[in-house]
């Protein structure tokens, strides 16, 4: 799997950083990638020109005091992630926007962060940064659940075979990146695809029972083909682990956080699609309410030609 080849991991101070880091170091290293390090410092300034001379100086520090910590989070990886050369950058401004202009500046294909919900009680694993990351990044984003397991045993791909172009072009971007992690990580890959009839419930009391379980017969025989279909044109598929392919009718909002319940699912890899009309702006009702739901790590991805508000 080379799919990608600049990785900038935010180190924004969550729990599990280390763990996450080293699993973006092994990352980059099989790809032959490049690995940048960054934070983004709190901005000090004050309209009071007297004190422009020193909060310049302040600035300064505190972005030299956090390149320090971070070079010694460097030094813990492990002594095979020690021979990747790391860049260390830090910068001012306000989080989650500074890393998305870091991004589209220099050109970075993958993001990874540790999970850093809002607080020890919170219910859901991702906080107000990561779903802003998820949100608005224009580039794969992968939040590292923080665990103590050393490696990922199974990977949840869940698929939009639905008949857009732009859902079947992401469709086939989801697979092939969870096949290339399966094969990397000797995991075994699971393929899920959730359908539901695009009509109204209550069209079933207006048609035959028996025309109505012929039509869903049809619906649910013409998912199958859509993903037979995908699985089939995608190349390189895993060799290392087990691959299922599993079709569930439902809410996908319902189905697959229960799924990665019931599977024990490590890593999901999905895609996030506005319906809003709002380019760039929101994930999807649908993405967002799995997001509150599942506890794993999460690789999201977005379609091509996604545009993020961040300027």
């Amino acid at each position: 799997m080379n799919t990608f080849k600049k990785i900038l991991f935010f180190a924004d101070g969550a729990k599990g950083e280390k763990i996450a880091l080293q699993r973006a170091a092994e990352l980059a290293l099989h790809n032959k990638a490049s690995l940048t390090v960054m934070d983004v410092v709190a901005e000090v300034d004050s309209n009071d020109v007297r004190l422009k001379p020193t909060l310049k100086r302040l600035q300064q520090a505190l972005i030299k005091e956090r390149k320090t910590a971070l070079e010694l989070l460097v030094k813990e990886l492990t002594p095979q992630s020690g021979t990747l050369p790391i860049k260390i950058y830090v910068t001012a401004g306000k989080n989650y926007i500074g890393v998305i202009q870091t991004i589209i500046q220099k050109r970075f294909d993958l993001l990874v962060k540790s999970a850093n919900k809002h607080n020890a009680v919170a219910a859901t694993l991702f906080g107000n940064t990561d779903i802003s990351l998820l949100r608005k990044c224009p580039c794969p984003v992968w939040i590292i659940k923080p665990s103590r397991k050393k490696r990922i045993d199974t990977i949840l791909a869940a698929v939009d075979l639905t008949e857009t172009s732009e859902a079947k072009q992401l469709a086939g971007q989801i697979l092939n990146l969870s096949a290339g992690l399966a094969q990397l990580e000797k995991s075994d890959l699971h393929v899920l695809n959730v359908w539901q009839p695009n009509f109204e419930p209550h069209v079933r009391t207006l048609i035959s029972r028996q025309e109505y379980a012929n039509m869903m017969k049809m619906l649910k025989d013409n998912s199958r083909a859509s993903l037979r279909a995908l699985i089939q044109g995608t190349p390189d598929l895993p060799v290392n682990g087990a691959m299922s392919q599993h079709l569930e009718k439902g809410h996908a909002e319902v189905v697959i956080p229960k799924f990665v319940k019931d599977h024990k699912i490590d890593l999901l890899v999905m895609g996030t699609m506005s319906r809003t009309g709002i380019p760039g702006f929101l994930i999807g009702n649908t993405a967002e309410k799995v997001l509150d739901t599942v506890d794993c790590s999460v690789l999201t991805l977005k379609p091509s030609g996604f545009k993020s508000p961040v300027a």
